[in-house]
């Protein structure tokens, strides 16, 4: 039987990123086991390597409808813990394993955490997004009550409501692009900073193109046709004043629309679906607008002006700790005209 001393479960090319780079010791070590998603490539690493099944299990769904989705879920969790089982048959986890993470709100990752609790030293989780970011109010911390009472007897498991990520018992270290937007801390956690070499430099800003993240309009219920007559007037604003919009977008929208949408917009240029945020050199453009994006951790980390990026939302407050610096503004509040400002 194989000795297992770290565990690494990577579910996003975002997690397989952060955490090979924080811990290459790790991933490349004869002593770990990868627990990896189906879309990630694990032929690059040198440790062992086992795939996770992808289990569509929603904590919305659940509140929203108990009776349609509880027996789904509830086989899905049996699966999940038949896979368990196989895994803790295969491999001697170590009585001092190390967990790395990214996010412990996936149900696999709670339920592979909960078997092996007793032989766990240390979880670690790594950033992945904004929601390690999001304030924890009285309405969460109600559900989490619940969730603690009743999965037990609706799953034979108990699952955790997560609305903060990096706070599932039992971690104690996460690291974070920037801990200064965390608007919540718990005490027995270490909270480490960490940055992706960068490819950028810090340099003048070019003029003449406004670079918009675009989003999925269907995670918002926010109408399609709305969205695009939205970026139809900021087209047109932009026309105005000679310049261009560069959309990127979301990798779960509808492209197609969104660019029949837009087909008359001279000024309007889609980038292509394989390109990333990350990829992307953000000093060639002069205004950022995202739709509360988790690209805004890559741009400010890359040291890009804060006073240049706009964060639209949905919620009349942001859902994390933006500093000043920083442009949130709810989209049914936003104008054009007053909140676009060019630079003489």
């Amino acid at each position: 039987m194989v000795n297992i001393n770290y565990v690494v479960i990577i579910l996003t090319p975002f997690q397989q990123k952060a955490i090979t780079n924080l811990f290459p010791d790790r991933i490349n070590n004869k002593r770990t086991l990868i627990l990896s998603g189906e879309s990630i490539d694990d032929q690059i690493y040198i440790a062992h390597k086992e795939k996770i099944k992808s289990y569509n299990f929603s904590q919305k769904k659940i509140f929203k409808n108990p009776l349609k989705f509880t027996v789904p879920f509830r086989r899905n969790i049996k699966a999940i813990k038949n896979s368990m089982t196989l895994l803790q048959d295969k491999y001697n986890f170590s009585e001092d394993l190390v967990i790395y993470i990214g996010s412990d709100k996936d149900v696999f990752t709670q339920i592979f955490v909960g078997s092996l609790k007793n032989k766990t030293k240390s979880i670690v989780a790594v950033d992945e997004g904004l929601g390690y970011y999001v304030k924890e109010g009285a309405k969460d911390k109600l559900i989490q009550l619940i969730y603690f009472i009743i999965t037990p007897f609706l799953f034979g498991f108990r699952l955790y409501y997560i609305k903060r990520l990096g706070t599932l018992r039992g971690i104690d270290t996460v690291y974070l692009r920037d801990p200064d937007l965390l608007a919540q801390r718990k005490k027995n956690i270490r909270y480490l900073k960490f940055n992706f070499t960068s490819n950028q430099n810090s340099r003048k800003i070019s003029n003449g193109k406004i670079l918009l993240f675009s989003f999925p309009s269907q995670h918002y219920m926010y109408p399609s046709d709305k969205k695009i007559n939205l970026y139809r007037d900021i087209s047109d604003y932009l026309s105005v004043n000679n310049r261009e919009l560069i959309i990127k977008p979301h990798p779960r929208e509808d492209v197609e629309t969104l660019r029949i949408g837009l087909e008359d917009k001279k000024n309007v240029h889609l980038l292509k679906g394989n390109i990333t945020g990350e990829m992307l050199d953000y000093f060639e453009y002069e205004i950022i607008i995202n739709v509360f994006s988790s690209i805004i951790l890559d741009i400010v980390s890359n040291s890009y002006p804060k006073k240049r990026v706009i964060t639209l939302g949905f919620d009349k407050k942001p859902a994390i700790k933006l500093d000043g610096e920083l442009q949130y503004i709810p989209i049914h509040c936003f104008k054009i005209e007053e909140h676009i400002e060019f630079e003489t």
